[in-house]
């Protein structure tokens, strides 16, 4: 992924025990919650994405 600028923000609700649990992961990484929320995301969705791409479109139809 390149190295665009981080600009945009999204509001998400969650647990006060899932906040809880990235707050401590973030302090464990010595990384804001947001970026350790953003690179989960970004290797979740980017992942899945090579992971459809590496099937084809003929077998990303059929799991529809």
């Amino acid at each position: 992924m390149d190295h665009e600028k981080i600009t945009e923000s999204i509001r998400v609700h969650m647990s006060e025990s899932l906040k809880r649990d990235l707050q401590d992961l973030a302090a464990q990484q010595d990384r804001a919650v947001s970026e350790l929320i953003r690179v989960a995301l970004e290797d979740w969705l980017y992942g899945q994405a090579r992971h459809l791409c590496k099937q084809g479109p003929q077998s990303a139809d059929r799991g529809r």
